[in-house]
Formats: structure tokens, C-alpha cells, sequence
């Protein structure tokens, strides 16, 4: 009977309005009208034009990367952040923060604020038993040094293929990663505070 109150409570499917941004619907639209030439013209048009917007923002990415976080500027150092945050706004991503996320990091522990329409709403953290499945930051580095061992013995035990070890090298080249590192020094930078 719920149900039944429910659906006579709805509007008409064709009543609702439409359901996707604008910009998003006017996209669409461009995309069936043009041919595949000229929609490649465009994409390059864009592209140059994402491109000369880059080089114009050098300067000030400059000065953000400066002020980051060198932990932080190891993860997102190498973005142009002015650039994106011009792009969130022009395509209207729902995300507004994650700009300033990427500037000033995050917690890797703890609440984190999602914006709504980005991911689905989470689900609460709870066991079978209806108790919240949190655990302290205390028992979180136990589990990661028990787990530790087993992984290790797992990589040993079956090794890198070349190609991986290749490109994670090449990795470190770029300045992407930083290795290969001995584990006495990822055990050091993980310690307990």
C-alpha cells in the first residue's frame, strides 16, 4: 500500500524536467549534430586552446607548487591546478573542493567530505551486528605491520615481471615515484607518532 501511495505521489516521468546539466545536454546534442570531421576539428581547437590557457598559467602554477606541502608536492606538484580549477568551472563539475585538496593534501584517516553528485552515496560503516566497523589509528598501523610480512613473502616468493620493474623505473625517471627504496626506510616513515 506504501508503494501504492508512493507512485500516485510522483509526477509524470515527462513532468520531471531534464535530469542532466544544460552544459551536458548542449554537448550531446553537438556530438549527434556534427560530422566526425569537424567534431576532430573542435577537439583540436580545445585541445590548443587548453594547451596556450596552460602556458599562460606557468606563473601562478609556479607560485602555487611553492607553497604545497612537500609531501603534498610530491603527489600533485607536477599539476597545473590553476588550470584545472579554470576546467572544474567551465564543465561544472560537481567537485568544487577538490582543487584545494589537491593543494593542501587530505587525511588519509578520518571523515572525508564527498561532494555530492561525484560518487555514490557511501553506505554506513557497519558490521553484520549493526556496530560501526571504525577502528583507532593505533590498531590501523598494527594491522599494516602484521600484513606487512605476508605481503613481502608474496613478492618474493613470485617476483616482478621486467616489464613492471621497467616501467616503474621509468616511473622514477619522471619523477613520479620516488625508489627503489630499502625497507628499514618505508618502515621508518611510517612509524607510529
Amino acid at each position: 500500500m506504501d508503494h501504492l501511495k508512493a507512485a500516485l505521489n510522483r509526477k509524470h516521468p515527462f513532468e520531471t524536467g531534464i535530469t542532466l546539466p544544460l552544459s551536458l545536454e548542449a554537448a550531446i546534442e553537438t556530438q549527434l549534430s556534427l560530422t566526425p570531421d569537424e567534431i576532430i576539428r573542435r577537439r583540436k581547437l580545445t585541445m590548443e586552446a587548453i594547451k596556450k590557457r596552460a602556458v599562460a598559467l606557468e606563473s601562478a602554477t609556479t607560485t602555487s607548487q611553492a607553497s604545497m606541502h612537500s609531501d603534498v608536492a610530491k603527489i600533485a606538484g607536477n599539476l597545473n591546478l590553476d588550470l584545472l580549477e579554470e576546467l572544474i568551472d567551465l564543465t561544472e563539475y560537481p567537485d568544487r573542493a577538490l582543487v584545494e585538496d589537491l593543494r593542501n593534501g587530505m587525511p588519509v584517516v578520518g571523515h572525508i567530505t564527498v561532494s555530492p553528485g561525484v560518487f555514490a552515496p557511501p553506505r554506513p560503516p557497519m558490521d553484520s551486528d549493526g556496530k560501526k566497523r571504525v577502528i583507532s589509528l593505533d590498531e590501523l598501523h598494527s594491522r599494516a605491520r602484521s600484513a606487512r610480512a605476508g605481503i613481502i613473502n608474496s613478492i618474493c616468493e613470485e617476483g616482478f615481471r621486467a616489464e613492471v620493474w621497467e616501467g616503474t623505473l621509468q616511473e622514477v625517471e619522471k619523477g613520479h615515484l620516488e625508489g627503489p627504496l630499502q625497507l628499514a626506510a618505508i618502515e621508518s616513515s611510517f612509524e607510529n607518532p
